[in-house]
């Protein structure tokens, strides 16, 4: 690629990409259109994906809010290596998102936590003092025991636990991928970041 591409290229902006994408998900009423696939890479050296709810998208990160003692966090710990999956089959469109991931509380999280629903916050406090997410326990039952100790627990002015992080994707790789079914000519485009720079390249589907 010569010098004169790079340059034009680098003029290309993935996130509006990425938020024009969700907003026609969100249009499509494409129930997914909220949710992100989140892989990590665990210490056996084996991916491990799970679904998270989107909290934004735009300003050079997409947020997402987990629990501090979850093991995606422990993951990202000891490797850093994460990728994110957008899939939003009504409009036929995937984006594979990689970059560098951080994770804090900090009041703008404390404030949506005091609108998030009743049910929520539960789930949350017993996470933080009872039952760590993905822990072992003897079944259904002991869970909805906990989950009612933990209910008993919240109160109006009950603040968000200090479990309770946002954490926080800065990519630096983006992969758009959008379905031509009639002939599989499916456009697909890579955006590379080079310092300042977004390095835009065309993919063979």
């Amino acid at each position: 690629m010569n010098t004169d591409q790079c340059a034009s290229l680098a003029k290309h902006d993935p996130f509006s990409e990425l938020m024009r994408h969700q907003r026609a998900a969100i249009e499509a009423a494409d129930s997914s259109a909220w949710f992100a696939v989140v892989a990590t890479v665990g210490s056996d050296g084996y991916p491990c994906c799970r679904t998270l709810t989107i909290r934004s998208i735009g300003e050079g990160e997409i947020t997402f809010h987990v629990s501090e003692h979850s093991p995606k966090i422990r993951h990202l710990e000891q490797n850093g290596k994460i990728e994110l999956l957008f899939l939003w089959a009504k409009t036929l469109r995937q984006v594979r998102v990689r970059g560098r991931a951080s994770w804090r509380q900090d009041e703008q999280l404390r404030n949506a936590w005091r609108n998030k629903p009743a049910g929520s916050k539960v789930a949350d406090l017993m996470h933080a003092h009872q039952l760590r997410q993905s822990s072992v326990i003897s079944g259904r039952n002991e869970l909805l025991s906990e989950r009612a100790c933990a209910a008993d627990r919240l109160r109006p002015d009950s603040q968000v636990p200090a479990t309770v992080v946002t954490m926080r994707v800065e990519p630096d790789f983006f992969e758009f991928w959008v379905a031509s079914p009639e002939d599989r000519m499916h456009d697909r485009r890579r955006y590379s970041c080079q310092g300042s720079d977004w390095i835009l390249e065309h993919l063979v589907p």
